[in-house]
């Protein structure tokens, strides 16, 4: 049975008549767009490479403690 009910659906297009019939009545006046992304892969780089050895920076020396405690 859903074979031969398939196969009248096929023939007749029905569901495409349906399916234009209603966008028609629907959208009619309306402008229709779409937006298409390619997802093809591109060769590059997700990170910047590196530039080289950074150079470090010497600390200051800090002044030997009090023996006296804090100050004030």
């Amino acid at each position: 049975m859903f074979s031969c009910a398939f196969e009248e659906f096929a023939e007749t297009d029905l569901p495409g008549q349906l399916h234009a019939a209603l966008a028609q009545e629907t959208l009619a006046g309306h402008l229709a767009g779409h937006v298409s992304r390619d997802s093809t892969a591109i060769s590059a780089r997700e990170r910047p490479a590196k530039s080289g050895p950074k150079k470090k920076k010497k600390k200051a020396k800090r002044s030997p403690k009090s023996k006296n405690g804090p100050r004030p």
